[in-house]
């Protein structure tokens, strides 16, 4: 997988068609997101054979502290391991380079796929968020510290 910078059209590109699944997107308008959550110079696309197989980064919160986000296509399933893998060196040289002790993440407490595959990518639970999203669903608070 090859990272390139993010685009927003690269994430309108996901949001039309190419989810991995429906509980990946955000309970928010992807232009609200859009305008809120992406911080360039932390985020990317990741591309594999010219395709667009997900979309991440971290959103600051204060010095040191930051919240992942991650979108991925239905190709993510074509190749989990090679994305796992640059998804975690990536997370940890974003970390590095711009000096983030902690990233923090949310996933949806029923997503059992997301809640294995975020583990792999490095982050540990920390405990349940409850009715932490627009519609009221429970999450699981997950983070990465260094």
């Amino acid at each position: 997988m090859i990272i390139i910078d993010f685009q927003g059209d690269h994430a309108r590109t996901l949001y039309d068609g190419n989810l991995n699944s429906e509980n990946n997107r955000p309970a928010i308008e992807i232009s609200q997101f859009m305008d809120e959550v992406v911080v360039q110079d932390l985020c990317f696309t990741g591309i594999i054979n010219e395709e667009i197989v997900a979309c991440g980064g971290i959103y600051p919160m204060w010095d040191g502290v930051g919240e992942a986000w991650f979108i991925g296509s239905k190709l993510v399933y074509k190749h989990p391991i090679l994305i796992t893998k640059t998804i975690r060196q990536y997370l940890n040289k974003l970390m590095n380079i711009k000096n983030f002790h902690r990233v923090q993440a949310y996933v949806k407490q029923d997503w059992e796929q997301a809640k294995r595959w975020i583990e792999l990518v490095g982050m540990q639970e920390e405990g349940m968020v409850r009715k932490f999203s627009p519609d009221g669903r429970d999450h699981i608070l997950y983070a990465k510290v260094n």
